[in-house]
């Protein structure tokens, strides 16, 4: 398994789920729609540390759904629809089902 490390979280693309009251159906993938993406948290890392050293914890955790914006910067993407991205892509975290 991948373990990131600092901020960098490895989520997994959701093609189809419910969440709430919103159906996330394959017809809202990137080629039809440019709105958010959910996504299934697989790993995290610790954190970011600030600048005088105070460990700042990543806010979602493995198993966790969450929605992040459509175009992100830089992911670097792995096999099997996974990507590497930092938390401060992440918009929100989902409630469980």
């Amino acid at each position: 398994m991948i373990r990131p490390i600092t901020n960098h979280v490895v989520v997994e693309k959701i093609k189809h789920s419910v969440s709430g009251s919103i159906l996330w159906t394959p017809s809202m993938d990137e080629a039809n729609y440019g709105g958010p993406k959910l996504f299934r948290v697989i790993s995290c890392g610790q954190g970011k540390r600030t600048r005088k050293g105070v460990l700042v914890p990543i806010e979602c955790q493995p198993g966790d759904r969450v929605l992040c914006a459509s175009y992100f910067t830089g992911p670097a993407e792995l096999p099997d629809r996974r990507f590497v991205i930092t938390d401060d892509q992440i918009l929100a975290v989902l409630p469980h089902e």
